[in-house]
């Protein structure tokens, strides 16, 4: 239903009653005045019938009376019957017996008739209301015809007014706002009069006007926002084309995975390292493509999930391409702190570790350096004890025969002595292939001792002890390698001793548990100086030495953390100044050792 409708409905509500009060009122003025009217004729009719009654009721058959009675009896329609009554209430005379249509639609009037002060009798008059009824239904029939005469003209008049004053002009700005809402902001409606309507156009047109002005706001803001976004895009564009640039000349390989570890990229350095070309390797499992002993047995990408932090490995060796890598691994994880997958890098390291092999062979050779003022005087002993006999056998004519085999005996084994001690400084300095295997790293830290003590024992007073425990569970290093590390140690707690101390090896068959993994051991204390808190940061840079000129190089510790590392391992250090410091070489144990 639309306004017009309601707004009818309303006023038709409203103006019905007053309406039809309007008629009503003189309806019932009417209706009252038809009633006294036929009250009055009826006793006028009785009054008459009273004073015929006092003439004619002593006269013989009441003639004047009864012909009086039928003549107002078939004269008026309305009179039912006329009765005149004896004093004992007998019928003296009756005319007429008519019954009105409804019973209720008649009255009675009953005078009493007297002559002077004697009374006669009694004048019973029924009355017929029909008459009246009938003509008060004529005028209530007209009366509705003209209410609904003039409730029909009155609407039409406020429908033509109301649709000339309020719908016409709203129409108008229905179709102006529909034009507006198309786009269309030059439409404008006419104010006219200074009524509400006239207000509500003039709003409408101010309405319209800052619409205008929006609009043009709004399509210079856009104008704005599309140069900024064609700008921002055209940024992105050379970030993504640098960025992409950028990963492809990387010398490291990259690649990136889902969260299912299927990959999702690889740069140009990935395929020349893998192996495998980035169209061949997208979807495919990351451990299909970068194939490697760590991949299979300690998967970076699962240790990085579970530490939530990144996670490398210094020293791998490609399987597929035989390329030894530096391999790191990261989370990609959302705004959310959901993981969508990871990346990982990973750099050849052949240079690196050909490098890394000279500066081992020049830390071994600068080691042997160290230890050859000890071992020469360790060698005096067994080639004084050569000297000696063999100058006794050339000195005696005649030796015996058990001379000769006692001097014979002291020069062999005193020979064999030298031998031993040459052949270890040979064999610590003689540069041999990498070689790692599961080994038990007892007899390794025994030869190394073995080889540094004799150097430092000519020196100063030291108090050696050695503890290394049975059963040791197995590593997998290399030998060469680690005595390395062992001598550097050794010789480094020896010379932050210089007026003596205890040296202790400790080596313990307890596992060492390190971020889910397992580590032996092997920890090297002395009582010396100890180390400034201050040098620390820098202990294990290379050529980074708080000795005299000469007495070092600097790499020993450098080269032997490198090599604990490359091992999967760890170099610790524990000091105190003024107590001494403890080494300790953590390494990882080789599968079921």
């Amino acid at each position: 239903m639309n306004i017009h409708l309601k707004i009818m409905s309303v006023l038709g509500i409203v103006f019905l009653p007053v309406i039809v009060a309007t008629g009503y009122l003189p309806l019932q003025n009417e209706r009252s005045f038809l009633l006294s009217q036929a009250k009055r004729r009826a006793g006028d009719l009785v009054r008459s019938l009273d004073l015929m009654a006092q003439v004619s009721l002593d006269k013989p058959g009441f003639d004047p009376l009864r012909t009086f009675m039928e003549r107002t009896f078939y004269e008026d329609q309305d009179v039912l019957s006329i009765r005149i009554l004896g004093l004992r209430q007998e019928v003296v005379t009756q005319v007429g017996s008519r019954q009105p249509p409804v019973s209720v639609d008649r009255f009675t009037t009953i005078r009493s008739i007297f002559r002077g002060r004697d009374p006669l009798g009694t004048i019973e008059l029924s009355y017929s209301l029909t008459g009246a009824k009938l003509s008060l239904d004529r005028i209530t029939t007209v009366v509705a015809l003209s209410v609904i005469d003039a409730f029909l003209c009155l609407g039409f008049v406020l429908h033509l007014a109301f649709k000339w004053i309020v719908t016409l002009p709203l129409r108008k700005l229905t179709r102006l706002s529909e034009r507006i809402a198309a786009g269309d902001l030059s439409q404008t409606v006419e104010e006219g009069a200074r009524d509400e309507l006239g207000t509500l156009a003039r709003s409408f047109n101010r309405m319209t006007e800052a619409l205008a002005r929006s609009r043009a706001e709004i399509v210079e803001i856009n104008r704005q926002l599309e140069d900024r976004v064609n700008l921002r895009t055209a940024q992105l564009e050379e970030q993504k084309a640098r960025t992409e640039a950028i990963i492809a000349s990387m010398a490291d390989g990259l690649i990136t995975f889902d969260a299912d570890r299927r990959l999702t990229g690889m740069n140009a350095a990935g395929e020349r390292l893998t192996g495998v070309a980035a169209r061949e390797a997208i979807g495919k499992p990351c451990w299909e493509v970068v194939r490697s002993a760590v991949c299979e047995h300690r998967c970076l990408h699962a240790r990085v999930k579970e530490s939530r932090s990144p996670v490398t490995e210094p020293d791998v060796l490609l399987e597929g391409t035989r390329v030894p890598i530096a391999f790191s691994s990261a989370l990609l994880s959302g705004a959310d702190g959901q993981v969508l997958g990871g990346v990982e890098t990973f750099r050849d390291i052949t240079e690196t570790k050909n490098l890394f092999a000279q500066i081992r062979r020049a830390d071994r050779l600068s080691t042997v350096g160290t230890l050859a003022a000890g071992i020469a005087h360790e060698l005096n002993n067994p080639i004084g004890n050569i000297s000696t006999f063999t100058q006794l056998l050339r000195e005696r004519e005649n030796p015996t025969p058990e001379f000769l085999q006692r001097g014979l005996s002291t020069i062999s084994g005193e020979t064999e002595r030298a031998g031993r001690i040459i052949r270890g400084l040979l064999d610590f300095s003689r540069q041999t292939p990498a070689n790692r295997v599961r080994i038990n790293i007892a007899p390794i830290v025994e030869e190394s001792l073995k080889i540094v003590t004799p150097a430092f024992l000519s020196k100063s007073s030291y108090e050696i002890a050695s503890r290394i425990d049975d059963d040791l569970p197995l590593v997998l290093c290399d030998g060469s390698q680690m005595t390395q590390v062992f001598i550097n140690l050794i010789t480094n707690a020896f010379q932050a001793m210089p007026r003596g101390g205890r040296l202790d090896v400790l080596v313990s068959r307890d596992r060492v548990e390190r971020d889910g993994r397992s580590f032996l051991a092997i920890r090297v204390q002395d009582t010396g100086e100890g180390i400034p808190e201050e040098n620390l940061p820098r202990l294990f840079d290379p050529f980074f030495t708080t000795k005299q000129v000469g007495a070092g190089t600097g790499l020993g510790l450098s080269v032997s953390y490198g090599i604990v590392q490359e091992h999967g391992g760890s170099l610790e250090v524990e000091t105190r100044v003024g107590s001494g410091s403890t080494f300790t070489v953590l390494l990882p144990l080789a599968t079921g050792g």
